[in-house]
């Protein structure tokens, strides 16, 4: 009676006390926090592609070995079944073969339609999105038998996301006018926004107003995975430099974790504009010398043209100078400080 009493409490199967097997996919991406997961988005949810999976045995220090293990592989949409040790989850399993135990790494794969089976509509659904996305759980079980201690399990599991609904598209982008630059900003409209992307579209001379959409397919986005929502542009799409005087329109549209993009937004206008600062006016009355940016002494080059200004004043500006001295040393400061100068 002992001995069955004792056989009777080994046969349980209890969770492994080692380091649980590595899963990984060529299809995983990692979040901003960290977690790391397979992301599947509109133009990857195609029913018959392949997802594949690596299962990595070699933080256990064994490889699952033929009559002593068992491997099986299930598609569940609760992680918690995958390490329960009462009971298998449910749905069909998927066991390795004993003939491809004794190696480390077991390599498996599901085609989307397997793991999307559970939505409605599959790869059609228009329901779930990147803040909401549909989610199941790749789960790996493995089973050791043992004559010392019983039956034990080693499980682990990989989250596989489907997002299916494009985000929003964001808020008309607001500009700021500069010197052949524009600062462009905008606000997200969507919880799922990871990146942006911005478009930036010379207006014809004499349109009025600008075209409320853009062809996405024949005009490239200037500035693309921006995760800030403003930058500063330089440079219309195509590449060419922003010109003074020219009216440009920006169009932002917004890129979740899982590669959906949203439509463009409506168009935000601008118009660089020259700005005439002190410097200019001095090259523009004939001063050449480069000056070094600041009054500190030695720099030859700015008193040069701190005595430039003095002959353009004239004699009887003279008593003005000591004023013009303080003002030249603000300038180069001020200077450097404003992102429109030249």
């Amino acid at each position: 009676m002992r001995i069955r009493c004792f056989l009777a409490t080994v046969s349980l199967l209890l969770p492994a006390a080692a380091f649980a097997q590595t899963i990984t996919s060529s299809f995983q991406t990692t979040t901003p926090s960290g977690v790391v997961s397979v992301n599947i988005g509109r133009a990857l949810c195609q029913p018959n592609r392949v997802i594949d999976f690596r299962v990595d045995y070699t933080p256990t220090g064994s490889p699952p070995t033929a009559g002593t293990d068992t491997v099986a592989f299930y598609i569940t949409p609760d992680a918690s079944t995958c390490s329960d040790t009462s009971k298998d989850p449910a749905g069909a399993a998927n066991t390795v073969s004993q003939a491809q135990l004794g190696q480390f790494v077991i390599n498996t794969s599901y085609l989307v339609s397997d793991l999307v089976a559970g939505l409605a509509n599959g790869c059609n659904d228009t329901t779930k999105s990147a803040a909401s996305p549909f989610t199941v759980f790749f789960c790996a079980r493995r089973k050791t038998t043992s004559l010392t201690s019983g039956q034990t399990l080693l499980a682990n599991s990989l989250q596989v996301n489907f997002a299916l609904l494009p985000p929003k598209a964001p808020s008309v982008p607001t500009l700021v006018e500069g010197d052949q630059h524009l600062h462009v900003s905008w606000s997200s409209n969507d919880p799922g926004d990871r990146t942006y992307d911005l478009f930036v579209v010379a207006r014809a001379p004499g349109v009025p107003t600008p075209p409320p959409t853009i062809d996405l397919g024949t005009v490239p986005p200037e500035v693309t995975g921006i995760q800030q929502t403003s930058v500063d542009v330089s440079n219309v799409s195509g590449g060419a430099p922003l010109q003074n005087g020219v009216t440009y329109d920006m169009y932002v549209r917004s890129v979740d974790g899982f590669g959906n993009a949203s439509a463009p937004s409506d168009p935000g206008s601008g118009t660089p504009f020259l700005v005439d600062d002190f410097y200019r006016h001095y090259r523009a009355e004939g001063g050449h010398d480069n000056g070094g940016g600041g009054c500190s002494s030695g720099e030859a080059g700015f008193l040069a043209a701190l005595a430039a200004l003095a002959v353009l004043l004239g004699r009887r500006r003279r008593l003005a100078a000591p004023f013009l001295v303080a003002l030249l040393c603000a300038v180069p400061a001020a200077r450097a400080a404003d992102w429109t100068g030249q």
